[in-house]
């Protein structure tokens, strides 16, 4: 029976992590039209980060040099990319890594799986048993956490086109 419960909480808690992963970009108010939303472009800093999706599905990940009506001048290694404006689909802000927050948030599930696992199993000792496998596998947990953080940044939507990929020609 404790098994069972420690497999169901387990579930559980795999189940609330991937919905955290899910890209959902925080979106300003659309306007109405593709002159307004590129408009937004033209007050982005130079330097910042920015990952472009261009019509023939290529992406691009670099500093902004430059944005004018007409394009977009992002530096990749060193090197100056220019894209028209027509070309593009979208335009991301990357912000920073989160691998403080990730980390933290798998060393809270890793702890609350080790207590629950040291509540529900262990017969004798069953407090330095609860501190223990909860220390133990929240640290397992921060671990995954910080890795997967190392790899996801915060998004930021800052144009999309109003012709999606699918409606290419």
């Amino acid at each position: 029976m404790q098994r069972i419960l420690i497999a169901i909480l387990a579930a559980a808690l795999a189940q609330a992590a991937p919905s955290a992963q899910r890209f959902t970009p925080r979106v300003a108010p659309s306007p109405e039209t593709d002159d307004e939303r590129w408009a937004a472009m033209l007050s982005v800093a130079e330097g910042t980060r920015l990952e472009v999706q261009s019509r023939g599905g290529q992406t691009v990940r670099g500093s902004l040099r430059s944005a004018d009506r007409d394009r977009l001048v992002v530096v990749v290694a060193d090197n100056p990319v220019e894209l028209v404006r027509r070309t593009i689909i979208r335009v991301v802000r990357l912000g920073n890594q989160t691998i403080r927050k990730n980390a933290l948030r798998g060393f809270l599930i890793g702890a609350s799986v080790g207590a629950t696992q040291g509540a529900l199993t262990v017969q004798t000792n069953r407090g330095a048993w609860i501190l223990a496998l909860a220390a133990g596998e929240g640290a397992i947990g921060a671990v995954i956490g910080a890795i997967h953080g190392s790899r996801t940044r915060e998004r930021t939507l800052l144009y999309q086109s109003g012709l999606q990929a699918g409606n290419l020609k």
